[in-house]
């Protein structure tokens, strides 16, 4: 087996795939996810920021 196809491993917070995921867009999704395989929390939790607000924009635009 190929080195790149041994599991290895990125912990991903709970918070994120219980409560973020269903509330955010796809593109931003991705972002949290790389985000979080670089272990960086401070980075971690500005990325949730700013796919929250993208959220909340979206859903702002959809109620006009």
């Amino acid at each position: 087996m190929s080195k790149k196809l041994k599991p290895n491993f990125t912990p991903i917070p709970n918070v994120i795939l219980d409560e973020i995921m269903r509330r955010i867009s796809g593109a931003d999704l991705k972002k949290i996810l790389m985000t979080c395989r670089e272990g960086d929390e401070v980075r971690i939790q500005g990325a949730i920021d700013r796919a929250l607000q993208n959220a909340q924009k979206r859903a702002a635009r959809h109620e006009r």
